[in-house]
Parts: structure tokens; C-alpha cells; sequence
């Protein structure tokens, strides 16, 4: 079963301000060094003036099979974002050696909330390893909300 973390951020910004800060692949590359990753990359996939498709590709430490991190081996892992430009909406999904038994994926939605802007972010995190899974997946989506709370009023706004 999955567990689903939301979270809202306001900015005294207007979302086509807070749009330009989530694209910046600055803004991207912080946010996966923050998340823990060694080193992270972004490139542009592809770009019209309605999609914009991202991809970060990070080396990060490895994992345990109960969910902990093991800094004795490095792995790769790769997010992909699909930015919806002027619904200012990004569907992503984080891919890794463990996506057998771990998936996480999520959204990013930037609306007009009165004279600035909400950041709406929903993250899912899905857990499938026998008799242990719904541990690993409170403990996953634990560390996703702490996350959450210590980046989100660092996006460049």
C-alpha cells in the first residue's frame, strides 16, 4: 500500500515567478543535493512552449534493504520531470536500482493563492518487500517529510 505526504508552501510571489524558480535546473540540482545526493546532474530532455521535460541524474549512496542508507556503495539514480508550462503542474518519478521494491514519485503544482502563490507538492512512496514493506515505506516517507519541511522555504522565489 502506499503512503501519500502533501504539503502546501505559500510565496509572496506569482506562480509564473515560483514556475521560473522550480525549472531552473540550479533550483533541481539543490534539491537532490539536499536530499542527499553525492553529486546530481540536469539536462534538458525536451522543450516547447507548453512541455518542458527534465532529467537529474545523481549518484547517492546506496541502500539497505530495511530502507537505511549504506555508505560503502554508490549507486545511480535518475528523476524525470515533465513540466505542464502553463498549467505550471509537474508530474516526476525517481528511478533507482531499488525501484523493484521502492517506488517514489510525486507533484508539483504552483497556483495564485491572493496577491502571491502556493506551491502544492504531493509525494507518493510505495513499498513492496514482504512482511517488512509498511516499515520501510513510514521510515521512507518519514525522511520524505522532513525533507519537505527543511527545502521547500529554500526554493528561489
Amino acid at each position: 500500500m502506499a503512503r501519500t505526504i502533501r504539503q502546501t508552501t505559500p510565496y509572496a510571489v506569482k506562480p509564473e515567478r515560483l514556475l521560473e524558480s522550480l525549472i531552473d535546473p540550479a533550483t533541481l540540482k539543490e534539491r537532490h543535493l539536499a536530499q542527499g545526493a553525492i553529486d546530481a546532474t540536469v539536462r534538458e530532455e525536451s522543450r516547447s512552449e507548453t512541455r518542458l521535460v527534465q532529467v537529474v541524474e545523481a549518484t547517492e549512496y546506496a541502500r539497505t534493504k530495511t530502507g537505511g542508507q549504506d555508505r560503502s556503495r554508490k549507486v545511480q539514480s535518475t528523476s524525470r520531470y515533465e513540466w505542464d508550462l502553463p498549467a505550471a503542474r509537474c508530474q516526476w518519478q525517481y528511478h533507482s536500482p531499488e525501484e523493484e521494491r521502492i517506488r517514489i514519485r510525486g507533484s508539483f503544482h504552483a497556483v495564485a493563492a491572493g496577491s502571491g502563490s502556493e506551491l502544492r507538492v504531493e509525494v507518493e512512496v510505495s513499498v513492496s518487500i514482504p512482511l517488512l514493506g509498511r516499515l520501510i515505506e513510514t521510515f521512507v516517507a518519514s525522511d520524505v517529510e522532513k525533507f519537505m519541511k527543511s527545502y521547500q522555504p529554500r526554493v528561489r522565489a
